[in-house]
């Protein structure tokens, strides 16, 4: 992760990089996986040599050494608080009646870039060409960094 610099005033690059940031925020949050109060009442498997040579070969070993040591880092309570605030201006700002597909576009165009989704394939099936889903967002990026100014909300 990269420091934050924080500029003196709102724009619409800040107010961007602040819903592109609560969105992989919101993906680090713990989630859980079912009920609490079941439990995996199989035994470990134990493998044998034949068993860990034949994972080597096709790389399986690696695959599953790498799925267990996989490490969730979770986010701070300022983060969460970031990514509160930042996840509600869409619904805020953008709630009219109006502006529903620009805040389509602000809300996808955010969780798109912050998980480097093929942005080309996904508007192909939402049947919108790239331009005016980018004027839309850009249109809602402006619409919030505008009202932020205009209700003094502090530059964080």
């Amino acid at each position: 992760s990269r420091t934050r610099r924080v500029p003196e005033r709102w724009s619409f690059l800040h107010v961007m990089e602040r819903l592109e940031e609560a969105f992989r925020i919101l993906a680090r949050l713990p989630t859980a996986i079912g009920p609490r109060g079941y439990i995996n009442s199989m035994p470990v498997y134990l493998y044998d040599r034949g068993d860990l040579n034949a994972q080597m070969e096709t790389y399986e070993l690696d695959r599953m050494a790498r799925q267990r040591n996989r490490v969730r880092i979770p986010p701070s309570p300022a983060e969460i608080a970031r990514m509160e605030e930042a996840l509600r201006w869409p619904t805020l700002f953008l709630s009219a009646a109006e502006f529903h597909h620009v805040a389509r576009a602000v809300n996808l165009g955010s969780l798109w870039a912050a998980f480097d989704a093929n942005v080309d394939e996904r508007l192909k099936r939402l049947k919108i060409t790239r331009r005016a889903f980018n004027a839309r967002k850009l249109q809602g990026l402006r619409i919030i960094a505008a009202e932020l100014v205009r209700r003094r909300v502090p530059v964080r």
